[in-house]
């Protein structure tokens, strides 16, 4: 929505890795900022995957690929998203465009692992 990729893990990881980067995601963002962690199977008979919300500015920040155990067939996705409802300036307007900058550079250092 906003000319920036969704950073999606090539490599499955853990659902636990991916719920570790999320709280450390949280952390680093602070309180000010909606972030939810979503699963959801992934059917592998087929090539794309969809993900929708009830909540037209949530948006989708970042996606996984889960494998919990050795040899499993079925991959689930992790979904972080951000509710971009709350955020405003001080005169009440959504100004969230800020925010995926923040977040892109973050994403970009290494201030985030998988551990």
């Amino acid at each position: 929505d906003y000319g920036l990729n969704i950073n999606m893990s090539i490599k499955p990881i853990t659902t636990k890795k991916a719920e570790l980067y999320f709280k450390k995601l949280k952390n680093i963002l602070g309180s000010n900022y909606k972030l939810n962690f979503y699963t959801s199977s992934f059917n592998n008979q087929t090539e794309d995957f969809v993900f929708n919300t009830n909540n037209e500015l949530e948006k989708t920040i970042r996606a996984f690929i889960l494998k919990d155990k050795y040899k499993e067939n079925n991959f689930k996705v992790g979904i972080i998203t951000i509710d971009l409802s709350d955020i405003k300036d001080k005169k009440g307007n959504q100004f969230y465009k800020d925010f995926f900058t923040k977040l892109q550079n973050i994403i970009n250092t290494n201030e985030l692992s998988y551990s």
